[in-house]
């Protein structure tokens, strides 16, 4: 999933999509590339998103080195909360 749908940006097959035809197949992996995609729901896509990062942000902010940026690894989610 890219929401910002930067060609030859952060996924090498980013290829742009719409809501008409969202999803595309390259070597076994389902994309979806709908360009700006949060603009279609500002008011949530922003809080969310503010929410999610804001922790991070406040680590950074406080001299703390994050340990790493990676979420996800051959379909396994590698990022977990730290309670």
């Amino acid at each position: 999933m890219d929401i910002s749908c930067d060609q030859n940006g952060a996924i090498e097959s980013c290829i742009p999509t719409n809501w008409n035809n969202p999803t595309y197949r390259t070597k076994g992996i389902l994309h979806s590339c709908i360009d700006n995609l949060p603009t279609a729901i500002p008011k949530e896509s922003s809080t969310h998103l503010s929410a999610m990062i804001s922790p991070f942000v406040l680590q950074v902010a406080n001299g703390k080195n994050l340990e790493t940026g990676l979420m996800t690894q051959n379909g396994q989610i590698k990022f977990e909360k730290k309670r």
